[in-house]
């Protein structure tokens, strides 16, 4: 199990360096303390499924899964709003738009294995 805490963490700290969030936005988007943040990427702490879900969304990829080889293997929805002074709202707002994208594309995979 520490081996899937530390890939997440790692998961988790790159695609929040990748969007170029910081873990004060993160925390404040999570409604979490900032040193939470601080602890899950060093996996000192585990995330609960609902703050990865919240996590997946607005990085647009599913960290939830409990294949251990898809854990957070996803490529990560990749959309450019603003290059600054990013907010709460606004990434309440894309993570909404990556959930159902990120819906859409899930209904693809189970009609393509239905076919």
């Amino acid at each position: 199990m520490k081996e899937v805490e530390n890939y997440l963490g790692d998961k988790i700290k790159n695609l929040r360096k990748e969007f170029k969030y910081t873990q004060q936005d993160i925390s404040e988007f999570l409604g979490i303390d900032q040193s939470l943040i601080s602890k899950y990427e060093s996996a000192e702490r585990m995330m609960s499924v609902d703050l990865l879900e919240k996590l997946g969304d607005l990085f647009g990829c599913d960290l939830v899964s409990y294949d251990k080889s898809d854990v957070g293997n996803s490529t990560p929805i990749k959309v450019s709003f603003r290059a600054s002074d990013i907010c709460s709202d606004d990434m309440d707002a894309i993570s909404t738009v990556n959930r159902v994208a990120l819906n859409c594309a899930f209904m693809n995979k189970l009609l393509k294995e239905n076919r």
